[in-house]
């Protein structure tokens, strides 16, 4: 998680700062060499979620120095307000308020940290909302814009009803575009896995989620290792904005980090 998260951070400063011709922005959205920036800043917040649990809990006992840390989140921060995705912005500021809240820490500094965040998340709120193009995102938002979400989870859900078995890939592919005219996301892995392999997919699938949660909170309750809980809090959210993640690599990344951390406490009877 380290090499993963400096990697990220040396990603952003090529992006930002040593070769801008790598982006392009785009209805408000800054997109890097035309991936889809959702998935782009879905990478950085796991990156800035990591930077901020070893700052707060210290794995490596490096006193002072962790603190280095905080040298890579302003432009791991800055990229993911830049690509517009309002679900990976709320994704890395819900995640951060989980470490504070969860980190196991005086009552004061954690009152002092979390009044910190808040005065941090009013401040990136109105410098988002003072900006032309991305202030024009959120107050749409504000508003009720789901960027057609609703509709698409409407007609998801329309569709599994009358096919339970689901219908595949293509299948889905299919009649979302003969009711759209083009293809659109389901923006909900829950969803797409509904929609395209049936309701016995999806109980099968959530059942992986309710092991992984659990094993999450067992090494919380135990040990008060906070990282399989935050990664699994951020990865849900994330997962709740977009369908196509399942083939991302970061998913199943993550996935294995939890179940490969429980692996290591199991084996030394903390659990």
């Amino acid at each position: 998680m380290i090499a993963f998260s400096v990697s990220c951070f040396v990603f952003s400063l090529i992006v930002l700062f040593l070769s801008p011709e790598l982006y392009q922005i785009h209805k408000g959205q800054l997109i890097v060499l035309d991936e889809n920036p959702n998935s782009t800043s879905s990478r950085l917040v796991i990156a800035v979620t990591y930077v901020l649990y070893f700052i707060m809990r210290n794995p490596f006992n490096l006193g002072q120095l962790r603190f280095f840390g905080l040298l890579l989140l302003p432009s791991l921060v800055s990229m993911i307000v830049l690509s517009g995705s309002r679900g990976s912005l709320l994704s890395m500021l819900l995640g951060a308020y989980v470490i504070f809240l969860l980190t196991d820490i005086g009552k004061i500094k954690k009152i002092v940290l979390t009044l910190i965040f808040f005065g941090f998340s009013l401040y990136l709120f109105k410098k988002i909302l003072v900006s032309e193009e991305l202030g024009s995102r959120w107050e749409a938002a504000l508003d009720g814009d789901t960027a057609g979400r609703t509709d698409v989870w409407s007609a998801v859900i329309d569709i599994s009803y009358n096919n339970p078995l689901g219908v595949g890939e293509t299948g889905y592919i299919e009649k979302i575009n003969n009711l759209f005219g083009y293809h659109i996301d389901t923006h909900n892995l829950f969803l797409y896995v509904l929609v395209c392999g049936g309701y016995i997919s999806l109980f099968l699938f959530s059942i992986l989620w309710i092991r992984v949660l659990i094993k999450s909170l067992r090494v919380y309750l135990y040990s008060k290792d906070i990282l399989p809980m935050v990664m699994f809090v951020s990865i849900l959210f994330l997962v709740s904005k977009t369908g196509g993640v399942i083939t991302f690599l970061l998913f199943w990344f993550v996935f294995a980090l939890i179940n490969g951390y429980q692996k290591s406490r199991d084996s030394l009877h903390v659990v």
